[in-house]
């Protein structure tokens, strides 16, 4: 989420940007960043405000729908083995040419399992043979 600026800080960009300044004398002058200056700019012609209203989803949209997700999944439970080339041949074939990267399918795998409860390792305690050595003091190792 963007950091919002001061109110007077905006109205004195909006001035200047309105009086057509150039951005270089805007960013010394207010002292903000230039990208600051150019994406409040940019916003302004958008949508008429400086920043984007909330309903606006800012990002890359996503290459799979929930639906082609849920396919997805039901393919890697009959396969759980699958590897992801194996995957993206999957979505490849099965949605009509649809081009992933390797990086894509692994982050939508990622995605998908991280509300899946994850199993920890339990390490168990040194041997009874050896467990006088994990106990002892370091002065009689030596």
């Amino acid at each position: 989420m963007v950091r919002r600026l001061a109110d007077d800080v905006v109205h004195r960009i909006l001035i200047r940007l309105s009086a057509s300044d150039p951005i270089p004398s805007i960013t010394t002058a207010v002292g903000v960043a230039h990208e600051t200056v150019y994406r409040m700019q940019r916003n302004v012609e958008l949508w008429g405000v400086p920043y984007p209203p909330p309903t606006v989803k800012l990002g890359l949209r996503r290459l799979l729908l929930p639906y082609q997700e849920e396919r997805l999944l039901e393919f890697l439970e009959d396969q759980p083995t699958a590897y992801l080339d194996e995957i993206e041949q999957f979505i490849y074939d099965e949605y009509n040419e649809l081009e992933v990267s390797i990086g894509c399918t692994r982050r939508l795998l990622l995605n998908s399992y991280s509300s899946f409860p994850r199993k920890t390792l339990q390490y168990s305690s040194p041997s009874q043979p050896l467990n006088h050595l994990f106990s002892s003091p370091q002065s009689s190792l030596y």
